[in-house]
């Protein structure tokens, strides 16, 4: 395809998606128009993702998801191998044909759960283990080392040498686009919080000793590597609730997939229970900070997933009993810094996301960004995640 056909796919009525399902899924190939089909998009906030329902019952797969790739601020590449990777596995949606414009790929019969029913013991624990399972996937690890090279980048090196310079270069000119108030008020807060001249300092010691080889005592960690693979976008409307089994859960979409340390996909599970990102009305996003964790829920649910992680590769000589007690201090830690870390990626994002041809009053960026930075402001008003981060400071101070 040349560039002129790729621009015409994005920019395409849904209904010219249909007959290209049938040049790749030799059951489709009398399924042309919409009078043999219905096409929907679904909610999404990269990338163009639509629900395709056969009339015909005759047809098999009856659905199926349409994806065209346009997403400028992740890899293709990566995600299209990430998810090869994980439904060769049986682990993920089978990947029906992909190149490197659009995919045809299996549909749930699910739903999307929200941020409260995330929050029940049942799903969360299932969550972690989904999310455990796909952390220390040593398979899709290699495919990522084999595309991206022996040390793909963690998501502070995302924020600090890709997405920080294409904000700084873009600000300004961004800046003079805009004419709604609220919008140029938000912008002041990003230009405060994000462009701070000491920004890069404070996500440095953020992550101070997360992806070191040795822990605190000197010794050797129980992984001879700290990074893992990360999800890094772990919401509600990425986990799946199946039909016929409501508490089965499927985990999709792996655009932001990185390496990272094993704290960081819990810090974005446990911040996105604050943030609604399926809220019915303008700007499609809510906080719910009376729906944050518990401290003694960020401890419970940290407990489990150590657990699993010595359930598979504990050492007969440590019970898992030792193994929590002696981890769970340096892992909360982490966690609570990795959860304000968390604050920054999304809140840039949702920044550069912006089309500046496309700067009305229905776009949802500038909520989003300002709705992020409120959210770390209010995970700071507890004091167990700021003493976290003040220790973090200190160390990294200490350490220059």
């Amino acid at each position: 395809m040349d560039q002129k056909d790729i621009n015409e796919l994005k920019d395409a009525h849904l209904e010219k998606y249909i007959p290209i399902i049938g040049k790749h899924l030799s059951s489709w190939k009398d399924v042309i128009t919409e009078k043999d089909a219905v096409i929907f998009r679904l909610s999404g906030l990269s990338n163009i993702t639509c629900m395709v329902k056969a009339k015909s019952k005759s047809v098999s797969p009856r659905y199926v998801i349409f994806r065209v790739f346009d997403n400028e601020l992740c890899s293709n590449e990566l995600e299209s191998s990430v998810f090869e990777c994980l439904s060769d596995q049986g682990l993920g949606p089978v990947c029906f044909f992909q190149n490197e414009h659009y995919r045809i790929e299996q549909s749930f019969d699910a739903k999307p759960i929200t941020i409260f029913e995330m929050r029940n013991p049942v799903f969360m624990k299932q969550i972690i283990q989904k999310t455990f399972k796909l952390n220390y996937n040593q398979q899709l690890k290699q495919t990522m080392i084999d595309l991206q090279g022996e040390k793909p980048p963690t998501q502070v090196e995302v924020i600090q040498n890709d997405w920080l310079p294409k904000l700084r270069k873009r600000f300004d000119h961004l800046y003079s686009l805009i004419t709604f108030d609220d919008y140029i008020e938000t912008m002041d807060i990003v230009k405060k919080e994000f462009l701070r001249e000491d920004i890069d300092e404070f996500l440095n010691a953020l992550t101070f000793g997360l992806y070191d080889s040795t822990d605190e005592s000197g010794g050797e960690k129980d992984r001879n590597d700290p990074l893992v693979v990360s999800h890094n976008d772990i919401q509600e409307c990425n986990i799946l609730s199946m039909r016929h089994h409501a508490s089965n859960l499927a985990i999709i979409d792996y655009e932001y997939t990185s390496l990272g340390n094993r704290e960081y996909d819990l810090a974005n599970i446990f911040c996105e229970l604050i943030m609604d990102n399926a809220y019915p009305y303008f700007p499609f996003i809510a906080l719910y900070p009376e729906n944050c964790l518990t401290k003694k829920e960020f401890i419970t649910y940290s407990k489990h997933y150590l657990g699993l992680y010595h359930d598979n590769f504990g050492v007969p000589e440590e019970t898992k009993e030792q193994y929590i007690e002696r981890e769970l201090p340096v892992f909360l830690e982490n966690l609570y810094c990795s959860m304000i870390l968390n604050g920054y990626y999304w809140g840039i994002w949702s920044i550069l996301m912006i089309d500046e041809k496309k700067i009305n009053d229905k776009i949802f960026n500038f909520a989003f960004a300002k709705q992020r930075i409120e959210l770390t402001q209010h995970l700071l008003t507890l004091d167990f995640i700021r003493e976290a981060v003040e220790t973090k400071e200190k160390k990294y101070k200490e350490a220059q």
